[in-house]
């Protein structure tokens, strides 16, 4: 995986030294543009004034020459850009083959690490009802007087059926001093904030934290 890793560092900094080359390249080549839209605009008067004789051919051609080695500078320019995309293309790409022929190593090593996490949130699943057990036990415990006296009730036809709830019942939420509760079991949707956005709910925290 450290491979794979170093490998994608790799691709993402070739790209980010070429994209700073384009930026440049092309902030350039924008001020040539308005470089040249300008001297054009000039040279055409220029040639007018060359038609009217207010200027010499020489002052004219020394002029035109400026502006047509701005226009070849406009160009190459241009094919520095094209340069730079295809440069950044190819390494990129060179780099890409590199992690695709590692890419057996990567799956293996993906679905090992990944075999991991399963099995460590199989041992947190597996502890979380081992705590649902555990707790069950003392709400036995703890109501098993109201129960037996509630049994001895219904046996003496003082009542008609056993009242103390059991524990899936009273287990089930904890209310709160705002007079709101919370599910203590835990619901889909619960799971998948937590998985995909590695969010607790609010409530809960609060509640937990004694706000």
């Amino acid at each position: 995986m450290k491979i794979i890793t170093n490998l994608l560092k790799k691709a993402e900094s070739v790209e980010g030294r070429y994209i700073e080359a384009l930026n440049k390249k092309e902030e350039m080549l924008l001020g040539l543009h308005v470089e040249l839209a300008e001297k054009e605009v000039m040279l055409k008067d220029l040639r007018k004034m060359k038609v009217l004789g207010d200027i010499s051919e020489e002052h004219f051609a020394v002029e035109e020459a400026e502006v047509e080695a701005i226009r070849k500078k406009v160009l190459d320019a241009q094919k520095e850009v094209q340069l730079i995309q295809e440069y950044k293309t190819e390494d990129v790409k060179a780099v890409i083959e590199e992690l695709e022929a590692d890419k057996q190593k990567l799956i293996q090593t993906k679905q090992k690490e990944l075999r991991a996490i399963q099995t460590e949130l199989a041992e947190a699943k597996k502890q979380y009802f081992q705590a649902l057990i555990e707790a069950s036990d003392k709400y036995n415990k703890l109501v098993k007087p109201e129960r037996k006296l509630d049994t001895l009730k219904v046996q003496l036809g003082l009542q008609k059926q056993v009242y103390t709830a059991d524990a899936s019942e009273s287990l089930s939420l904890i209310h709160t001093a705002s007079g709101g509760s919370i599910p203590l079991t835990v619901a889909p949707n619960e799971v998948y904030d937590a998985l995909v956005y590695n969010r607790i709910d609010s409530t809960l925290k609060r509640h937990l934290e004694g706000k």
